[in-house]
């Protein structure tokens, strides 16, 4: 039995509420191409994401962690997978882009 309403199980009580803890430090970050591009090249270039994560904080000016390093290449991944070939062409749907096509 899920209970939605808890009051009605505790109507001396006052409502029961979920603590959101709220960190004054924590900001959310949005990551440029340019970052997207880098965290390509050295995934690509085999290091791990926590060494990933310390070299993205060195050469941008914000803090990368070894999960959102982790998570944006993942969604990367995914993204690209799920799109269609829009090639109008039919010689031009050879199966996606050339090898480290964001070097060039």
């Amino acid at each position: 039995m899920i209970v939605t309403n808890f009051n009605k199980w505790r109507p001396h009580k006052k409502a029961v509420r979920p603590k959101v803890r709220k960190s004054a430090t924590f900001k959310a970050y949005e990551w440029t191409d340019a970052q997207l591009l880098a965290a390509l090249d050295l995934a690509d270039a085999g290091t791990s994401r926590a060494e990933a994560a310390i070299l993205l904080s060195m050469a941008h000016d914000r803090p990368f962690t070894r999960m959102s390093v982790t998570g944006a290449l993942h969604r990367i991944k995914t993204e690209t997978d799920a799109m269609p070939c829009m090639c109008e062409r039919p010689e031009n749907r050879d199966g996606g882009m050339p090898d480290r096509w964001w070097r060039k």
